[in-house]
């Protein structure tokens, strides 16, 4: 709209420039005939045609029009190329966007039917274990159901969990993992991304995105001032849960050598399923036990890359009167990332994930809230 508006004034200012020398022979030519004939008894209706030659042929008029008219030519002609390169480059965005719409809903098509069969599976399996029961029971309500669907899962045997060499605490991508946290964190501050709305809900160009974690995953040397120069915190946000989201091992199951991986997850969440029910309320039991696996059990490199992003995430749910990210939701976007589905049977890890999402996202939350009762005594 914008662009049609100028093109629609520059086509009036040429008009009007073009009309220029017209008026101006109209009046030149009404000058020469007034002087021509001073008497008005003399005058005629209309001029002669040796009047208008003269005046068409006035050396004065032919050098001082264009003067007047090349430089809103220019001026014009630059506006427009101006507008018609900006209307380009909107194309070309709006192209790649619907690229990136399109491969977005063919992934969501495919997850849906991957969601579909996995339900079908798993009822199928459940109204099995229930006809096999040593009981009658059979469930009458949603909560009902929840529940044995739990007991299900839980009876069924763990897959092995084996450390892979990319969870061991000497291995440099994960030393990496706090210096990344960190300094993504205090760039997206001082930019003062924790008062930008939706912060952490909304995602960045992918481009740039991906180009960023690729930098993190190479161990390039990141510098603070080419981050802040040449990325906008909403890109930095979507770099951070991209990075966690991608790690070989979730950033809560990177555990020092002698403890497992599965356990403290367990542990995790069962901790988030008492937060769950108790709505949130504070326990100086449930403290002192995420306390102890976060302090003693998880691996230093994660914790510290914990610490760091528990605490700026605190930070951005100060603000939410500004970003509307409360401590709530940025545990939604924050539960799935650092917790890791069980390695249960391939048919039942998605409705496990759904069922634990809750939970999951719970946990974060208390732990945004508590930051200060949970990390108080670290740097």
């Amino acid at each position: 709209q914008q662009s049609s508006q100028t093109l629609e004034d520059a086509r009036l200012n040429s008009k009007s420039v073009t009309h220029l020398p017209t008026s101006s022979s109209s009046s030149s030519s009404s000058t020469t005939s007034s002087d021509a004939n001073p008497n008005p008894a003399n005058l005629s209706p209309v001029p002669t045609h040796n009047a208008l030659q003269r005046t068409a042929s006035s050396p004065s008029t032919i050098q001082t029009t264009p003067l007047t008219i090349a430089p809103s030519y220019s001026a014009n002609e630059k506006n427009i190329q101006s507008l018609l390169n900006d209307f380009d480059l909107k194309r070309k965005e709006l192209q790649l966007t619907k690229h990136e719409t399109l491969v977005i809903l063919n992934k969501l098509i495919h997850n849906t039917e991957s969601l579909i069969i996995d339900s079908l599976n798993t009822y199928f399996r459940l109204t099995d274990y229930l006809a096999n029961a040593s009981s009658n029971y059979v469930p009458r309500s949603k909560n009902d159901l929840i529940s044995s669907y739990s007991t299900y899962i839980h009876s069924l045997p763990p897959c092995a969990v084996q450390d892979s060499p990319s969870s061991s605490a000497n291995d440099k991508s994960v030393r990496q993992i706090p210096i990344v946290i960190e300094l993504c964190c205090q760039c997206i501050e001082r930019l003062d991304g924790h008062k930008l709305k939706g912060i952490y809900r909304l995602s960045g160009v992918k481009s740039k995105v991906d180009q960023l974690c690729r930098q993190f995953v190479q161990g390039g040397e990141l510098n603070e001032n080419d981050l802040m120069n040449n990325y906008s915190p909403i890109v930095l946000a979507s770099a951070i849960k991209k990075y966690l989201r991608e790690l070989p091992v979730p950033l809560l199951s990177i555990v020092e050598s002698s403890q497992s991986s599965t356990l403290i997850q367990n542990e995790l969440l069962n901790i988030g399923k008492e937060i769950y029910t108790t709505a949130n309320e504070t326990s100086s039991r449930t403290n002192e036990r995420l306390r102890e696996i976060i302090e003693q059990r998880i691996s230093k490199y994660a914790r510290q890359a914990l610490i760091h992003l528990i605490k700026h995430l605190h930070l951005i749910s100060l603000s939410e009167q500004e970003n509307q990210m409360s401590a709530a939701n940025l545990g939604i976007v924050f539960g799935p990332t650092l917790f890791k589905a069980h390695q249960r049977a391939q048919d039942d890890t998605t409705l496990t994930t759904l069922l634990e999402a809750p939970y999951q996202a719970k946990l974060v939350e208390y732990l945004i809230v508590n930051v200060h009762d949970l990390f108080n005594s670290d740097n």
